[in-house]
């Protein structure tokens, strides 16, 4: 496995103190370009976009993945989405939920554009 873009990650931020979870973006030596979302808020996240998946006519939610760029100085750690502990990754939790991909449900409904490798 290797850190590119379409990978689905964990950034461990510094200066505050954060954890962000989305999908990489881009990434160089300025810093990191990433579709995500604080780690507290993933379970709401995922709710949400089960329940609007289910009814077309629901309010959209207050929350979403908003695209960011942190800059390297920041960045203290980035981990790759992967079950831990018997615990399923946050992909395949969504994947259970909404039954598809969940790199690609990003990248389709935002229209973000990974560079070609």
């Amino acid at each position: 496995m290797s850190l590119k873009p379409g990978t689905a990650v964990v950034i461990h931020l510094g200066q505050p103190r954060e954890q962000v979870f989305g999908v990489l973006l881009s990434m160089d030596a300025s810093g990191v370009l990433l579709r995500g979302i604080a780690i507290g808020s993933v379970d709401d996240w995922l709710r949400q976009v089960a329940f609007e998946a289910g009814d077309p006519e629901a309010p959209q939610g207050h929350l979403g993945l908003t695209q960011t760029f942190f800059p390297m100085h920041r960045i203290e750690r980035i981990s790759f989405d992967e079950p831990s502990h018997g615990l399923p990754s946050i992909a395949e939790r969504f994947q259970e939920r909404m039954g598809r991909d969940m790199v690609e449900w990003v990248i389709e409904t935002h229209g973000d554009e990974l560079p070609e490798l």
